[in-house]
């Protein structure tokens, strides 16, 4: 009779808690506790305790219910993935237990990995899980390990795709790769470049010069300009030049782009603006800088310009 009051007032408890707490893994503990007479409570606490505060007894605890059956797994490598979380906490019973699932996976890394994937819902994490099983299986060896790895990476599209119906730019860029890669989830070309355009609007810089890298001539100029506008990879702006210098653009306009380039130490495009300067005297502070790191790099064309500049004020 005490044992069934606490279950309510707990349950009470967990009915008019904040929306934060319906929505979490503790509302999910519950529902999956539900299966199992009298796991409810103990499960919903136990995940929260666990996956939300690091608690390392509670994910042992966990791990062991799993692990024994008295509460149902929602996937057959749960129980290993709360003790590796424990582990992780400094609990050294449950490294041991860890140990003995990790042979679910190619190695040790990849269960802890996997933590992330399946208990913290991280779609590259998954991904990572997935990349790793899969490139085993090729190797020649691991072939149990391709059906998790292909549940790891719907797994990462279906966290990719939340994080992108949230606006999240990375999370756009993931989805579009795992769709490119069409492993595990159907092959999906057009669903991958939209995906990869949101990423791009969303500003980041990394998408915008993949879109402009799957376009051709002047098609691919706006995405390219656009990756170069962003915090950037200097790649984006040498591909902007080099898009500028083929479609015949204005000189002025591929020599700046060149120096944007080179300013962000892309040295193929330092050695475009080699070219046409023999000294750099005339260049701004940051192609100086540029052609002194690519002179650091080994390039003798580089260390020729710097010789020749007038010496620094001690």
């Amino acid at each position: 009779m005490q044992r069934s009051v606490a279950s309510l007032l707990w349950l009470a408890s967990w009915r008019f808690s904040p929306l934060p707490s319906l929505l979490g893994l503790g509302s999910v503990g519950f529902v999956f506790g539900l299966l199992v007479p009298g796991g409810a409570e103990t499960r919903g606490m136990l995940t929260d305790a666990c996956v939300r505060s690091s608690n390392s007894e509670s994910c042992d605890r966990l791990g062991e219910m799993v692990e024994r059956g008295r509460v149902v797994a929602r996937y057959p490598e749960e129980a290993g993935l709360y003790f590796a979380l424990a582990c992780e906490g400094g609990l050294v019973r449950s490294c041991r237990r860890a140990q003995a699932w990790a042979t679910h996976y190619s190695d040790y890394e990849t269960l802890e990995i996997d933590v992330g994937c399946m208990l913290r819902r991280n779609g590259f994490a998954c991904e990572e899980v997935a990349s790793a099983l899969r490139s085993e299986r090729e190797e020649g060896v691991g072939a149990s390990t391709l059906p998790l790895a292909r549940s790891r990476m719907r797994r990462a599209l279906e966290a990719y795709l939340d994080g992108c119906a949230k606006n999240e730019a990375l999370s756009c860029l993931g989805a579009s790769r795992v769709y490119v890669a069409g492993f595990g989830v159907p092959w999906n070309p057009r669903e991958a470049r939209a995906k990869e355009e949101k990423a791009c609007a969303l500003g980041l810089g990394a998408a915008c010069e993949q879109e402009g890298d799957h376009r051709s001539g002047g098609d691919a100029i706006p995405a390219y300009r656009r990756a170069c506008e962003l915090p950037s990879s200097p790649h984006a702006c040498l591909k902007l030049a080099r898009a500028y210098e083929s479609e015949g653009s204005q000189p002025a306009l591929i020599e700046s782009s060149y120096r944007q380039a080179c300013e962000l130490l892309s040295f193929d495009a330092c050695a475009w603006v080699s070219q046409n300067v023999e000294r750099l005297d005339a260049e701004s502070p940051a192609v100086v800088e540029a052609f002194r790191r690519w002179c650091a790099s080994g390039s003798q064309r580089a260390c020729d310009r710097v010789s020749r500049l007038p010496a620094r004020a001690p």
